[in-house]
């Protein structure tokens, strides 16, 4: 797995939870359904660990990444899910 791979897969796992996607349940069930030679078998990845407290500088990270990918509209419900993290803290 390439570097670039590697940021991606753990970008889209910690958006797909932070957005309410899929919760980590979810997550850790597809990978248990992984198939080939235990050699081949992959841990979850992700950006912001699902049990740490995440602070700005990581999310707008987040936020860039998406910008560079065009995909505006996970970079505006990362917004909000700033705006609303921050308000209830």
């Amino acid at each position: 797995m390439t570097t670039d791979e590697f940021i991606e897969i753990g970008m889209r796992n910690s958006y797909r939870i932070m957005s309410g996607e899929s919760t980590l349940d979810d997550i850790l069930e597809e990978y248990s359904k992984q198939s080939g030679s235990t050699e081949d078998f992959n841990d979850p990845i992700f950006f912001i660990e699902p049990d740490e407290i995440c602070d700005d500088e990581d999310i707008d990270v987040m936020i860039k990444f998406y910008e560079e990918k065009e995909e505006y509209e996970k970079c505006s419900i990362l917004l909000k899910f700033k705006k609303d993290y921050y308000e209830g803290i």
